[in-house]
């Protein structure tokens, strides 16, 4: 419970995190008891400060990018399945 409390006092604005629903945003602001995370470019929304389940450090960011295939797949968006 320390550790949540620990890392809950040391947020950041800029800090990359993930909440305990797996959600991946970049704090663009905070309160005593909420987040705002910018979760794709300006979409912000407001989390419970609790909702956040750990840090995302720059070595697990590098690891989360794209394979090669998915990032051709995002660029031509015509090769995407059709629903």
């Amino acid at each position: 419970m320390q550790h949540t409390i620990d890392l809950h006092e040391s947020l950041q604005i800029g800090d990359r995190v993930h909440t305990t629903s797996g959600l991946q945003g970049t704090i663009t602001g905070i309160t005593e008891d909420n987040v705002c995370l910018e979760i794709s470019p300006g979409i912000v929304t407001t989390w419970m400060k609790l909702a956040i389940r750990d840090r995302i450090e720059p070595d697990d960011v590098e690891a989360e990018e794209p394979e090669a295939d998915e990032a051709e797949l995002v660029a031509d968006p015509k090769r995407l399945p059709k629903d």
